[in-house]
């Protein structure tokens, strides 16, 4: 399988990027150099240290909890992407379900200034909003609010809306916010070096997991797979044949903070190298030239997807299933009802 992983990555910013990169997420999740800690060792007890007084700062200014809505933060120690944001659109499909009214917090991702809370809606793009933000409101029903600062989206949520539960994107860091339930997830890298920023991948240290109410697993507490069964077309919106799989010249175009896992998939998928553009996690393809593109069947995640122009008919899009152990996913509804 392994013999398919075959890449051709041009990446599209800063020059030496990927090369800094590769270097640092060694450093994080293989082997860890005694260069490498002399130099940052210095910058993560800093980190640490400023970290820490933030974090006395936010819990000192924190709202009482409220009995009403339930409060949900959901996300990860690392620096990078473990499934959240699909992780939280699922979830709030569950509780849905059981007709309770759900609002969603994330933070404004786009490169506008703006500072105040957006409640999304269908005119806003993922320029004004972000990447997440658009997404999480295309794949629910639920009031999705996005701000600069979450804080703010979550007072105007209790100002303005009324609802059954919140829920926090990537929320575990704001402890301005009071919360009933917190969800941790980790993936197979688990804690890399277990060292905090820059020396280690983790925003806080490894003792934050004891202080969860879930940590789940990748994998085996939930699953996020990309069903390449349902890959279809962003402009035509029909479904690939999969006899015409080899028939196509694919590239990848990619902005998410994980392109690794994305990537495999892919080129397990086809049986074959694929070029892969990958930009960083949330760009919004501004810089794209996609009439250079136009020699190529782009392939995607959904959160790209809606950053991308729908009037190209080379565009192809590859949908995720996601899945939580049903025990666990009846005790989070069970806490948050």
């Amino acid at each position: 399988m392994q013999s398919f992983i075959s890449y051709s990555i041009r990446m599209r910013f800063f020059p030496r990027r990927q090369t800094i990169e590769a270097l640092i997420l060694r450093q994080w999740f293989v082997s860890l150099s005694w260069a490498y800690m002399l130099v940052a060792l210095p910058a993560s007890w800093l980190y640490r240290c400023a970290h820490g007084l933030h974090k006395c700062y936010q819990i000192n200014h924190c709202d009482k909890l409220p009995s009403a809505p339930k409060v949900c933060a959901v996300g990860n120690l690392i620096a990078g992407g473990v499934g959240k944001t699909p992780f939280v659109i699922h979830l709030c499909k569950q509780l849905t379900q059981v007709n309770l009214k759900v609002a969603i917090i994330c933070r404004n991702l786009s490169s506008s200034p703006a500072n105040h809370p957006i409640c999304v809606a269908s005119h806003h793009t993922a320029v004004t909003v972000g990447d997440e933000a658009r997404l999480i409101a295309d794949q629910t029903d639920a009031i999705v609010v996005c701000s600069k600062k979450k804080y703010l989206a979550y007072q105007w949520v209790l100002r303005h809306k009324s609802v059954d539960v919140i829920l926090i994107d990537d929320g575990l860091q704001h402890y301005r916010i009071p919360r009933h339930l917190e969800i941790l997830l980790v993936d197979e890298r688990l804690y890399g070096n277990q060292y905090c920023l820059p020396l280690g991948p983790l925003r806080e240290p490894v003792s934050r997991q004891q202080r969860v109410d879930y940590k789940l697993t990748r994998e085996i507490d939930f699953t996020i797979q990309d069903d390449f069964s349902r890959l279809y077309n962003l402009k035509s919106q029909t479904i690939i044949d999969p006899a015409d799989r080899q028939c196509y010249n694919w590239c990848v175009l990619t902005a998410i903070a994980n392109p690794a896992r994305f990537q495999q998939a892919i080129s397990e998928w086809l049986r074959q190298p694929v070029t892969v553009y990958a930009y960083p996690d949330h760009a919004d393809f501004s810089a794209v030239n996609w009439h250079e593109l136009n020699q190529f069947q782009l392939i995607m995640t959904e959160k790209d997807a809606v950053k991308c122009p729908v009037d190209h008919d080379n565009i192809w899009v590859v949908p995720q299933h996601v899945s939580i152990h049903k025990q666990t996913l009846n005790g989070i509804i069970g806490q948050l009802s």
